[in-house]
């Protein structure tokens, strides 16, 4: 047995020289292959992809494998020249043209192709000025890499963004052109490719997804189709294809359940075969539709509202940057929508926004039509009853999910506005004043009188003091904003005018509604404008006093939508008088 004195010291000097002269394995050449979680373990990696083995039998997620610094390129800044191919210089970031694998771009030969100089010219501008504005205020990788990549992988997305880039511009053009004639011509012109690559587009998409039956592709596909369709304002097509979108990410998601319960709502529970991100960018539909006519009966809602239990049950205290502090509150935002929607489904009284049919008008007008409780069947409406008391709890929820998310905000919050980073400053102050205005939501959703907002003016003026910032950031940056893709302002802005009775703050929210001029998703800005405008004439209509009383404020029944010709019509009920009557207004 060996004594201390004979064994050898670990460590400077004389000791170090007899252990490594014990060591009398024979070295080998060190890979730089192996995956992250090895290498930071000091392990030998088998190198198997896209998970290596020995991190799976040590019970350990894989973090995957660096790539090769010398074979890459930066999709953000892909030299566009004049001509119809373009060439991309090398970088040092990796362009992944594969969801499952990296494709390593070798040569400068490796080139995007254009039709012709138009289309590259718009590929630009889609590049540099379409997707920021897409992506709005939260930082994510699908429309500034995952969509770039995507128009290397499939023909069908170069041509819809290409046709995005063209119609934005050419709706800005027109904004500013006033009665130029040569203006309007080339705005003309910019409209009539866009509808030629859009054309297209929906052929190769056609032809893509019969062949592969991908459901990365398609659902990457139908988020641009609700883009361009909600773009131009068709707004019966978009809302026809959210459905679509939402009906095909449940699917994918049924079929590769979450294995982990506490990313639910928040990832992706297949990320190698669709990202986080595209499975965010792809909740969009879901808000989209939850916001706006919704014809989802209540059952669905209340399985909907409990997506992401288990995650929000654990969500952090605190919540360390913006990215994790947005995607918890679209979940959270989600949950409240559809808990609300069964509440008013059930109720079926038209108190509240109630489940609504789409239409396609026989002359040709897109058109969407809202009545109380019809896409219900009558099964479903037999086995469910409304319980106020149920329904009470339910919402005293969703309240408590609202103050658990703000005070996990509060320290990021504080920080950010400390900060000089006016982007996250507009970001945080707009998820602060969505979540008051879903206090609001909250709070209207069992209102038996119509006033139960009565004592929230000061709340209505920090809302609308809130907005009057962030829109005043994102005009500063980009007058011409012309569509977004995410519901950030407008909700905010028509909670107040819709629900707040104290006149100049109703007013003051609905000019600065028309003031930012943006399009969210395929909600109209100037139609949600229109229609708060006639509700708060129809009050006030013979009242003498700033206060609005409760025999003179409305219930919406129902709502037909024109949107080819900005006209639409409902029926109301004016304070306790059962008299139904009819309205209607243009925008």
């Amino acid at each position: 047995m060996a004594t201390m004195a004979s064994r050898p010291q670990i460590g400077f000097g004389l000791g170090h020289e007899l252990f490594r002269k014990v060591h009398t394995r024979r070295g080998t050449k060190k890979t730089r292959t192996g995956c992250f979680c090895c290498k930071k373990r000091r392990v030998k990696c088998d190198e198997t992809r896209p998970n290596c083995l020995r991190c799976i039998q040590f019970g350990i997620k894989c973090d995957g494998y660096p790539t090769p610094p010398k074979k890459i390129i930066n999709p953000k800044i892909l030299a566009i020249p004049s001509t119809d191919v373009v060439k991309r210089p090398t970088n040092t970031d990796v362009l992944v043209t594969s969801h499952t694998q990296t494709k390593i771009l070798i040569t400068p030969s490796s080139m995007l192709r254009f039709a012709d100089e138009t289309e590259a010219r718009f590929f630009r501008t889609f590049q540099n000025e379409t997707a920021a504005e897409l992506e709005g205020w939260f930082d994510s990788s699908f429309w500034h890499r995952l969509i770039l990549q995507a128009c290397v992988e499939e023909p069908f997305t170069q041509k819809v963004v290409t046709a995005l880039a063209a119609m934005s511009t050419s709706k800005k053009l027109l904004r500013n052109s006033g009665s130029d004639i040569s203006q309007r011509a080339i705005v003309a012109q910019q409209t009539e490719f866009a509808y030629k690559q859009y054309q297209k587009a929906l052929q190769q998409m056609r032809n893509a997804l019969e062949k592969a039956g991908d459901s990365r592709k398609a659902l990457i596909g139908c988020i641009l189709v609700c883009c361009f369709e909600s773009l131009v304002g068709n707004i019966a097509s978009a809302h026809a294809h959210a459905i679509s979108g939402q009906k095909l990410l449940e699917q994918w998601q049924a079929q590769h359940p979450y294995k982990n319960q506490l990313e639910v709502g928040i990832a992706s529970p297949a990320s190698h075969l669709i990202e986080d991100d595209i499975i965010q960018a792809a909740n969009f539909f879901n808000c989209q539709v939850s916001a706006y006519l919704d014809p989802r009966p209540a059952s669905e809602h209340a399985r909907l509202r409990h997506e992401g239990d288990e995650t929000m049950a654990h969500m952090p205290q605190k919540f360390e940057n913006m990215r994790d502090a947005h995607r918890y509150s679209m979940l959270m935002f989600r949950r409240i929508v559809h808990s609300v929607r069964e509440v008013s489904e059930l109720a079926g009284d038209g108190r509240l926004t109630t489940s609504s049919d789409f239409q396609i008008l026989e002359d040709g007008m897109s058109g969407l039509s809202l009545s109380p409780g019809e896409s219900q069947s009558p099964e479903s409406q037999s086995s469910q009853v409304a319980d106020p008391l149920v329904f009470a709890l339910q919402q005293g929820e969703c309240s408590l999910e609202l103050a658990r998310w703000r005070a996990a905000f509060s320290d990021l919050y504080e920080r950010i506005m400390r900060s000089t980073n006016a982007r996250d400053q507009a970001a945080a102050k707009s998820l602060i004043a969505l979540t008051k205005a879903f206090d609001i939501t909250i709070e209207v959703s069992l209102d038996e009188g119509n006033c139960s907002c009565d004592h929230l003016t000061p709340i209505f003026q920090e809302m609308l003091d809130l907005e009057k910032d962030v829109i005043e950031y994102r005009k500063a940056q980009n007058p011409t904003w012309q569509y977004s893709f995410d519901l950030i302002v407008n909700p905010v802005l028509y909670t107040i005018a819709r629900f707040c009775r104290e006149r100049l703050i109703r007013r003051e929210a609905i000019d600065l509604m028309r003031r930012f001029g943006t399009r969210e998703g395929y909600h109209d800005e100037q139609y949600f404008a229109a229609l708060a405008t006639k509700a708060m004439e129809l009050e006030e209509e013979g009242v003498e006093t700033d206060y609005i009383p409760e025999s003179a404020r409305i219930r919406q029944l129902d709502e037909i939508i024109h949107a080819d010709q900005r006209w639409s019509k409902f029926h109301y009920l004016r304070g306790s008088d059962e008299t139904v009557r009819v309205a209607e207004f243009v925008w």
